[in-house]
């Protein structure tokens, strides 16, 4: 009885130390693409050029429109976009993880797309 009462207790506290993840928070997969596309609007914006843009700024309007495509295409909403990366910068060593598998991401993309 006093083993079963011990490994209990130890269950309690182990849980307790540990930050679960909320529900409204993206999973790290769903974050990396998330990121992966914001990534490449931002790298986007700096070749869409018009009268009040020159090459290399970015264009905030086209960064408008493609932050909300990115929001829709993923179905999420800017609110949960914002707890999510709020969430994410308290568990550094989780977002760590997210940004290593972004650049993965975008060096093989660039890798299959090179500059002419």
């Amino acid at each position: 009885m006093r083993t079963i009462l011990t490994a209990f207790m130890v269950c309690v506290i182990l849980s307790s130390c540990n930050e679960s993840k909320p529900k409204d928070i993206l999973d790290a997969h769903q974050m990396e693409a998330v990121l992966t596309d914001i990534y490449l609007a931002e790298a986007n914006s700096t070749l869409v050029n018009d009268s009040a843009h020159t090459i290399r700024n970015r264009n905030i309007d086209s960064l408008a429109v493609y932050y909300k495509a990115i929001l829709t295409h993923h179905n999420i909403s800017k609110e949960k976009l914002t707890k999510s990366v709020d969430w994410y910068k308290r568990n550094p060593e989780d977002l760590d993880t997210i940004y290593a598998r972004v650049i993965t991401d975008l060096s093989r993309l660039q890798s299959q797309h090179p500059q002419k």
